[in-house]
């Protein structure tokens, strides 16, 4: 991996932390939009970078909610 695609999830990282943070109400829950830079980068990155970015994304979820 060179520097600018580490850069690039780095700041796909901060997008998922910052959509986590929002939360869009709806009748059946709350959606948040933590997962769609996980989707983006599989996208523009890569697969192997945007499965990287959505397993950061999970443990994110999984620790705050303990």
């Amino acid at each position: 991996m060179d520097v600018r695609k580490i850069s690039a999830i780095a700041i796909f990282i901060a997008l998922s932390a910052v959509g986590a943070m929002i939360k869009i109400p709806s009748p059946i829950g709350s959606i948040a939009l933590d997962s769609f830079p996980a989707l983006l980068a599989a996208v523009i990155l890569g697969p192997v970078s945007g499965v990287l970015l959505l397993g950061l994304v999970i443990s994110f979820q999984r620790s705050s909610a303990a």
